[in-house]
């Protein structure tokens, strides 16, 4: 005689640390249970959220920040943090600021590969945005800035864009 095993209908979340191999995997029922709450099969089986969320269940304090300044000039980081059974696994993400180019790298004890936009007329330029695809060409000083030389105070009408 053969058994049939039927399955749920699952999500299956294959959790990495920045690109590394897996190091844990879990499977998640689409369906909630009568009482809300979605059950877990694999590591992390207990964890009430099945969607690696870190609000309730059995990680308390188990959260995630947005970026914010990491501390060295240039830099930010934010912590993602994911609820595994009762155990939370927070990963540190960094990136280049906004106004600094690069790719951030985090070293044993100091961050690397950032670097600062060039100034002109005493005044840094910037980028659109933060993160770690920045070119020195995307630095700019934006139209509207006063800045000042050795000839006198003068005003960039356009974004300025760096070149060599």
């Amino acid at each position: 005689m053969k058994l049939k095993f039927l399955l749920p209908a699952a999500l299956c979340l294959s959790i990495s640390n920045t690109g590394h191999a897996a190091i844990s995997n879990i499977c998640c029922d689409l369906t909630p249970s009568s009482d809300g709450s979605c059950k877990c099969y694999g590591i992390g089986a207990d964890c009430s959220n099945c969607n690696g969320s870190s609000s309730g269940g059995n990680c308390p304090n188990c959260e995630s920040t947005d970026w914010t300044a990491s501390g060295t000039d240039g830099y930010e980081s934010r912590i993602e943090a994911l609820c595994l059974g009762i155990k939370c696994n927070k990963f540190t993400y960094y990136r280049c600021a906004k106004g600094w180019y690069g790719k951030a790298i985090n070293l044993t004890d100091s961050l690397s590969g950032c670097t600062r936009c060039p100034s002109s007329g005493g005044v840094y330029g910037t980028t659109l945005l933060a993160g770690n695809d920045n070119v020195i060409e995307d630095c700019y000083i934006p139209g509207g800035t006063v800045a000042k030389d050795g000839t006198g105070t003068f005003e960039y009408t356009a974004d300025c864009y760096y070149s060599e």
